[in-house]
């Protein structure tokens, strides 16, 4: 049975990007999306899937820094 997770709001996703010190260029590569798509995650405009969110809050829960996120 898999467990469901909420939804990453776009304020969460900006708080993982502040959280890792990067612009959104470089934090888009990290998570393994173009830029642009960065942006949309964080503006709201493309809801972040789940694989991505679950990505991001397990690498904050583990305490991982960004270099050994990809």
């Amino acid at each position: 049975m898999s467990k469901t997770y909420p939804e990453m709001t776009p304020q969460e996703f900006e708080r993982a990007r502040q959280h890792f010190d990067l612009p959104i260029s470089r934090f888009a590569v990290l998570i393994g999306v173009q830029w642009r798509q960065g942006q949309r995650y964080r503006t709201g405009a493309s809801p972040v899937p789940a694989p991505v969110a679950r990505l991001i809050r397990t690498a904050i829960n583990n305490d991982l820094d960004a270099e050994r996120i990809g």
